[in-house]
């Protein structure tokens, strides 16, 4: 399974999740006219890997979780949901990672709109 439906997959389970987007969780971007708030999942890279913490693992993608509606539902959406589903002990024995030392800001879109953006490294065969 690619690391964007693993990461989908794993929050389109979240009960929180579900209530706060619904069915509106996209790998790659999100389509014009989508209704918001939503959450768009994107890889950001990637690379083969040897590393002795995770031996079974070859390869590592580093993937942004982004939620974009407005500033009171960004911030809503992700310390309600978002953060607590991926820094689940599940999240992590799934290889999702928390990328160390990245700060989550929440940017200013326009039309009323922002995003806030978190980043993992995903280990996968």
């Amino acid at each position: 399974m690619q690391p964007e439906q693993i990461i989908r997959d794993l929050l389109a389970n979240s009960s929180a999740v579900q209530q706060a987007v619904g069915n509106r969780i996209y790998t790659g971007m999100v389509p014009a006219g989508a209704i918001m708030p939503c959450i768009s999942v994107q890889t950001q890279g990637g690379e083969p890997i040897a590393s002795l913490d995770q031996p079974a693992l070859a390869y590592k993608t580093r993937v942004a979780v982004i939620v974009i509606g407005s500033r009171q539902e960004v911030a809503s959406i992700y310390e309600q949901a978002v953060r607590i589903v991926l820094e689940s002990s599940d999240a992590v024995n799934q290889g999702i990672v928390p990328v160390e030392g990245f700060r989550l800001e929440l940017e200013d879109m326009g039309r009323d709109l922002c995003s806030c953006v978190s980043t993992y490294d995903v280990w996968h065969a």
